[in-house]
């Protein structure tokens, strides 16, 4: 956690600024921290999409409109709102020692909490594209003083179909532009975007379509000086039947552009007990920035000096690592045999593959885990297990149809096992790079819920249907409880039992009384499995982004 997040509060939960807002006219409650403004509680839509770290913006909501008070929450203490200066506006603050990276807010209010919205703590300044730019002559200028070396991000939005945006970029011959558009994967915008690259004269000299899921990067070195052009495009990233260019209110884009020091990503990928210099990847890097030394395990993040301009990842740190090794370094040329470790590589060459050997205890079930695209990796990996004789025990492509990396176990023969790692399509580049961690399989769980938000009436009761999904042969009870709720809600706890159908779901009761308070506030739903070694895990909502792991449900006792 870093120093400001740390200062603004503690605990996943502790510190969550939650400012009022009533949009016709401002009230200042005296003392209270709180600002309060006239506005729906039904937001549906952001615009701008970012905020630089240490720096003010202006957010304008869009959705339904009842005049109601709205508390705006978020899960990251270092952000916090203010009223803007027209009615429906909102100023959202990004503290100055804000990590950067994706961040989720929401609009909550007297008859329940809105979707969960995206929101980028960025690192470089922030600017919006002016309409008309539909043409290069049109393009939207980056503007001075910001200087393009150290970056800038762009909020756009292709407003309507067969939108098409256009930026205008100086550069001198031999420079490197990077350009990278997140819109789909990390947003949530219904669009498969293409970046294209045009010359003074307004020819396409480069083109991306796909690069981290379906959203675009382009890199580019300028042949000749001048007033260069970036295009941006967009089809449905759900195929119609129009093969035509695509666009809506809700196709919202974030365009990064750099001709300075970019990180694409850093090795080792994972981190180990002790201290040490990590290899920091991308373009324009000098030798002096391709290091940077990384903590020891148990610290929350690394906040580089420079751009990271691929997803602003935020990599694995496990304590419990016995090694993290980068490939090619001598260890991997023996057999290790203290578990769990974690090998980081790159696929470098066409055709190449990379192996490694590990030894369990004959007999016990090894999990293995190979993460390349959830890391924004170029590679399709395909991972290949071989026993001390060169026998293949698995082989093994990908998670599933929309999960390109892999998680798999086997069960430990006799001898050393040679893990191979290789790209499905036999390709290779500085950005085919992944991370293989290596464990004994334990039982652990999961818990999931569908909804991001619930409501009751006071004398009422909702159902909370939690999802739990065993593995590592988790075969004890999980008692499965709801936790800080308001006052005059309560739910009785639930058993996942080991085997039937409450192995795999439960369903829990919230019940109001009578006379519970309306208001709304996060809850969890957290279980334990019973035994000594008791296993805790909170209940995760569906995945928005690269948010993976929220935990707080929202719920609101209506009137």
């Amino acid at each position: 956690m870093s120093e400001v997040e740390s200062r603004l509060g503690g605990g996943r939960f502790g510190g969550l600024l939650a400012w009022r807002l009533v949009l016709m006219g401002v009230l200042a409650t005296a003392g209270s921290g709180q600002s309060v403004l006239a506005q729906a509680t039904t937001v549906d839509q952001i615009f701008p999409l970012g905020v630089q770290a240490g720096t003010t913006v202006t957010l304008r909501p869009s959705g339904k409109v009842e005049g109601q008070t709205i508390v705006w929450w978020s899960n990251s203490p270092a952000l916090t709102f203010a009223p803007g200066e027209k009615p429906t506006e909102i100023k959202v603050t990004a503290a100055a020692g804000a990590i950067p990276g994706l961040r989720l807010i929401r609009a909550t209010g007297p008859e329940g909490a809105g979707k969960l919205l995206p929101l980028v703590v960025g690192t470089v300044p922030e600017i919006e594209e002016v309409e008309p730019n539909n043409k290069p002559t049109e393009a939207t200028p980056v503007p001075e003083p910001l200087a393009i070396s150290a970056g800038v991000t762009l909020n756009g939005s292709l407003g309507k179909r067969g939108d098409v945006d256009h930026v205008a970029v100086k550069l001198e011959a031999g420079q490197t532009l990077v350009a990278a558009l997140d819109g789909h994967r990390l947003l949530d915008s219904p669009m498969d975007s293409l970046l294209q690259m045009l010359s003074p004269r307004g020819h396409v000299l480069l083109q991306n379509h796909d690069d981290r899921g379906l959203d675009p990067l382009l890199v580019y070195t300028a042949v000749e000086t001048g007033l260069h052009f970036v295009r941006i495009m967009a089809y449905p990233s759900q195929p119609d039947t129009s093969v035509a260019l695509s666009g809506g209110p809700n196709y919202l884009y974030r365009l990064t552009l750099s001709t300075g020091p970019v990180v694409s990503h850093r090795l080792p990928v994972p981190r180990g007990r002790e201290a040490r210099s990590g290899l920091l990847v991308g373009w324009n890097l000098s030798a002096e920035q391709q290091h940077v030394a990384l903590p020891p395990a148990g610290d929350a993040e690394v906040v580089l000096p420079l751009l990271e301009i691929v997803g602003f990842q935020k990599f694995p740190i496990d304590a419990a690592l016995a090694a993290s090794l980068v490939e090619g370094e001598p260890p991997l040329m023996a057999v290790l045999e203290t578990l769990p470790v974690a090998v980081s590589g790159t696929i470098a060459t066409a055709n190449e593959r990379d192996e490694f050997r590990v030894q369990a205890a004959k007999g016990a079930t090894v999990r293995l885990r190979v993460r390349a695209r959830e890391l924004d990796s170029q590679l399709d990996p395909v991972l290949v297990v071989l026993d001390a004789k060169g026998a293949v025990v698995k082989e093994v492509d990908d998670n599933g149809q929309e999960d390109h990396d892999i998680d798999t176990t086997v069960v430990a023969p006799d001898g050393p096992l040679t893990v191979r790692v290789f790209d499905r399509f036999d390709r290779g580049s500085f950005r085919h790079f992944y991370m293989v961690d290596v464990r004994t399989d334990e039982p652990d769980f999961a818990l999931t819920v569908p909804s991001a938000a619930l409501t009751v009436k006071p004398g009422e009761k909702v159902e909370i249907k939690v999802a739990v999904a065993r593995r590592g042969g988790m075969n004890k009870p999980i008692s499965i409880s709801a936790e800080d709720l308001p006052a005059g809600v309560t739910a009785t706890a639930q058993t996942s039992a080991e085997k039937g159908d409450s192995s795999k779901e439960v369903t829990l009761v919230l019940q109001a009384a009578a006379d519970a308070m309306p208001g709304g506030q996060a809850i969890r739903i957290v279980g334990k499995s019973e035994g000594d070694a008791a296993i805790v895990r909170t209940a995760t909502l569906p995945r928005v982004g690269l948010v993976t792991d929220l935990t707080a449900l929202w719920l609101t006792v209506v009137k």
